[in-house]
């Protein structure tokens, strides 16, 4: 939980007030830039945050990391962080994350191995787990990092398992009864 609303969502100072409850993870979102970097943010595009018609993917780290933006739940403004600033701090709290990567069709073939290249090491380190609703890009993280505690946010049953796959994290709404027999 975020600390009362007293930051907006995926910033830098809203994991600093979660992590003062102690919560085994806190969960964030990233995306890729068109510099092929990451930064940390909630929403698929900025029109309905920051009024900007453009994705993250559109924009370079540079110009993402400058915007600022209102919260819409909270109604609080923050800048975008990126991952590494994020990563940064949660290492300097002891804060582990659930990095939730959001994906885009025009996200660069190469992004897996440009995260992994780049993080790999501090995540595992880090003991920090990464989740997405993409399966191919889960596919690809474990085929580079069987270490890593992995879940697949999905509300149906695969046509074919991941191998090393951790879990499921699937929304308590869409459980029906077949996906759950199929995940216990």
């Amino acid at each position: 939980s975020l600390n009362n609303k007293n930051a907006a969502e995926n910033t830098i100072q809203a994991l600093q007030l979660t992590s003062q409850d102690k919560p085994d993870l806190v969960e964030i979102d990233i995306y890729e830039t068109a510099d092929l970097e990451f930064v940390v943010f909630h929403n698929g595009t900025l029109v309905e945050v920051a009024n900007i018609y453009k994705r993250p993917h559109d924009l370079t780290l540079a110009e993402l990391t400058q915007i600022t933006f209102t919260d819409p739940s909270s109604g609080i403004e923050g800048t975008i962080p990126s991952f590494d600033a994020m990563l940064d701090e949660a290492e300097t709290l002891g804060q582990k994350l659930l990095i939730d990567f959001k994906t885009y069709k025009a996200d660069s073939p190469e992004m897996v191995d440009t995260f992994l290249a780049k993080y790999q090491s501090r995540l595992e380190k880090g003991h920090h787990q990464v989740q997405s609703s993409d399966a191919e890009l889960m596919r690809k993280i474990l085929k580079h990092s069987p270490k890593f505690e992995t879940f697949l946010i999905s509300n149906s049953i695969l046509e074919h398992d991941i191998p090393g796959l951790t879990g499921y994290s699937v929304p308590l709404l869409e459980l029906t009864d077949d996906l759950y027999s199929y995940l216990v």
